[in-house]
């Protein structure tokens, strides 16, 4: 395996949580597992203990640097992937951890993706438009992305690249997906929307995306989305939610 500078200084805005994170709290349940899988500092899996006191959050990061004292009665540290089979989690989280992988490892990743026991999985990785604009000459080319500086590898990831990889695995469909940066959400079980509450979960088209709102059930012609949708919606009282919440501008 390559080896780079993997550290935390790549994830970016490395001093907010991220929005896949305030999307897993507002859905989260007591006693619920959660796995922060990359998780470089632990930022966003600490985060959630800080907002939560009645979940359980697991790291792995073959790098990780994390002090988890604050948190040592619910916190599980992953030193080595094979531990991550021998358990169920009731969210994955991977965030930001893609883009810094050449493509053999990040097969490897999306291969443990897939293969770890969960109904729920949020991914998040830079775009190619954040890498593009993040780029200096400084940079060298290197298999499908670029060296930087740093020594760190970085590369775009697409919302394409990872819904075709992860869409269907374990019976997760995709719930949620957001093109810059790009961000999928998937799962295999009802979702309860955070704005209407309903326990229903909402209703879908074939390719995942939105037919009517679970609140209201406006038809998605009308712009009038759920707010599990993270998109396009003609609410005041939602946006608000998206901005403060989600993180989403």
């Amino acid at each position: 395996m390559e080896r780079f500078n993997f550290t935390a200084t790549q994830y970016p805005n490395r001093n907010r949580v991220s929005k896949g994170t305030k999307l897993i709290s507002s859905l989260i349940k007591p006693d619920d597992k959660v796995l922060d899988f990359g998780c470089g500092n632990g930022r966003n899996g600490q985060w959630l203990l800080d907002q939560h006191d009645d979940i359980v959050v697991a790291f792995y990061d073959p790098y990780i640097n994390l002090d988890v004292k604050k948190h040592a009665d619910r916190t599980v540290v992953i030193l080595d992937n094979y531990e991550l089979f021998e358990d169920e989690y009731d969210w994955i989280l991977c965030s930001f951890v893609i883009n810094v992988l050449p493509p053999v490892e990040r097969i490897i990743v999306y291969a443990d993706l897939i293969a770890i026991k969960s109904p729920n999985l949020i991914v998040e990785a830079r775009s190619v438009k954040d890498i593009g604009s993040a780029w200096n000459e400084s940079w060298t080319p290197h298999k499908d992305g670029w060296i930087t500086t740093k020594n760190t590898f970085q590369v775009g990831i697409t919302i394409e690249d990872i819904v075709s990889m992860l869409n269907g695995s374990q019976d997760r469909k995709i719930v949620t997906k957001y093109k810059n940066p790009p961000f999928a959400f998937f799962s295999n079980v009802g979702i309860i929307c955070p704005m209407c509450d309903k326990d229903t979960g909402c209703e879908y088209l074939k390719d995942g995306e939105l037919e009517t709102c679970c609140g209201c059930d406006d038809p998605m012609e009308r712009g009038h989305e759920c707010s599990i949708c993270l998109s396009g919606i003609e609410s005041d009282i939602y946006d608000l939610y998206k901005e403060q919440v989600l993180g989403f501008k």
